[in-house]
């Protein structure tokens, strides 16, 4: 390391930095402290040679560091520090920020829930879940408690009236909910139907209505009305041929599109099991809608 510096008119701050502004000087002063301290000067000889304190010396040559670390300046990034201008900044996944949760609360402290299955299901952490159900039971501890038989008539009215508001907001907002579930049900249900069921349905229909429609038959009408004529249970007198002339005629029933052909025994048109279906769900719906207004008299008369 060298400890000379070269003295001359052309290297003394004092001659060169006199009709420089403060600025300026400032800025020649950090570039030379720069270039004496890569060659291996001190600060304090650094600020002996140019004539300040050791501490600005010390300052001149952080910032420097610090414009070191900076971005170089571009045409998108003119100013050189920071990200440019339009990009943004890549972060890693977004923390959950919620510090108070009183459905949490409610589950652990209401419905008995722990703390783990209370936080799975309001996606939050278990440290929020804790303190939600601690600033809960504070508030809860808060309000007094307020016995009915000391109030004045017109203060427990206005609590009674006040009460069976909330009742009534409380079962309307259950039924609204109650509501939309049935809906979204039914219409899952109805893509299900349509989607799937559906057109396998009308397939084995028009399978099974193909068939039927085709076939011959292996005897005529009458010949078919005259056995099984002679197969019902009343044309003998006996308990135990009562039962067996019994199943034969219904075997025989079930079997007459076997035994007669389309011409004597139309194939009726097979219905659509969707409209069925719809009618059910209308039923359903109707009768849903008059045990609520049922309940809601039963709620406003008490």
């Amino acid at each position: 390391m060298s400890n000379d510096t070269k003295c001359g008119p052309e290297n003394c701050p004092v001659i060169n930095w006199g009709g420089l502004s403060p600025d300026e000087q400032r800025a020649q002063r950090r570039s030379r402290a720069e270039k004496l301290s890569a060659q291996g000067f001190t600060e304090a000889a650094i600020a002996a040679t140019l004539g300040v304190s050791q501490a600005t010396i010390s300052g001149d040559l952080k910032l420097s560091t610090v414009d070191k670390l900076k971005p170089a300046k571009t045409t998108t990034n003119p100013k050189g520090a920071g990200r440019p201008k339009g990009s943004r900044k890549t972060t890693g996944p977004q923390q959950d920020r919620r510090t108070d949760l009183p459905e949490a609360a409610d589950l652990v402290l209401d419905a008995g829930m722990s703390y783990e299955k209370a936080a799975e299901l309001c996606d939050a952490s278990l440290q929020v879940v804790r303190a939600s159900v601690a600033r809960e039971e504070g508030r809860r501890q808060a309000q007094p408690h307020i016995d009915p038989g000391s109030l004045s008539m017109s203060a427990r009215g206005r609590a009674e009236a006040y009460i069976r508001q909330q009742v009534r907001k409380f079962a309307l907002n259950y039924q609204q909910k109650v509501a939309a579930l049935n809906l979204q049900a039914y219409k899952l249900a109805t893509k299900l139907w349509d989607e799937v069921l559906l057109p396998k349905h009308k397939q084995r229909l028009a399978d099974a209505e193909r068939i039927l429609k085709r076939r011959q038959g292996v005897m005529t009408s009458k010949e078919y009305r005259l056995i099984w004529s002679c197969l019902h249970p009343d044309q003998v007198s006996d308990q135990e041929k009562k039962h067996r002339y019994s199943e034969a005629f219904d075997i025989f029933r079930r079997v007459q599109k076997l035994l007669l052909d389309e011409k004597q025994l139309p194939t009726e048109e097979l219905q659509d099991f969707r409209m069925q279906f719809t009618d059910a769900v209308k039923q359903r719906v109707k009768e849903e809608r008059r045990a609520k207004r049922r309940a809601n008299g039963s709620i406003m008369r008490a």
